[in-house]
């Protein structure tokens, strides 16, 4: 920023002082405005374009992984669901939690009926925090 001034006069009666007044003249400073280059650009419209979906693609193959686990009855949280609902049938809830899971990951992959899958794994994410409140002994 450089400064611009001038100086006081006195008038020709001593009475009266001319003031001038001061002004800043703005400058840009290169070093502190950030320098987009065609790369960043590219990366940063790329990264715009293909989060979400990644993200999507990302949990909907995690929800079919863990639902395949539990449908095949290899599920290292089984044992919580025996101590967490223990007034239903393991088997089936087992089965039931891996087909929903299936479902959530399969709706995500395929952004097949998107709003109903989201509202299933809005249900399942409830049960899951209800049932880790439940047994937080086991935790």
């Amino acid at each position: 920023m450089e400064l611009i001034t001038q100086t006081v006069s006195r008038g020709e009666d001593e009475t009266t002082i001319q003031l001038e007044s001061v002004a800043y003249e703005k400058k840009r400073a290169s070093l502190w405005r950030p320098v987009r280059s065609e790369w960043d650009e590219i990366v940063l419209a790329s990264l715009h374009r293909w989060s979400i979906p990644a993200l999507r693609v990302a949990l909907g193959l995690v929800f079919i992984w863990f639902g395949a686990l539990k449908v095949l009855g290899v599920s290292p949280i089984i044992p919580m669901l025996r101590e967490t609902f223990t007034f239903l049938p393991l088997p089936a809830l087992s089965l039931s939690l891996g087909i929903w899971e299936i479902l959530i990951g399969g709706g995500l992959l395929s952004k097949w009926a998107l709003r109903g899958t989201l509202g299933l794994l809005c249900l399942h994410m409830a049960g899951t925090f209800t049932a880790l409140s439940r047994a937080s002994a086991l935790l």
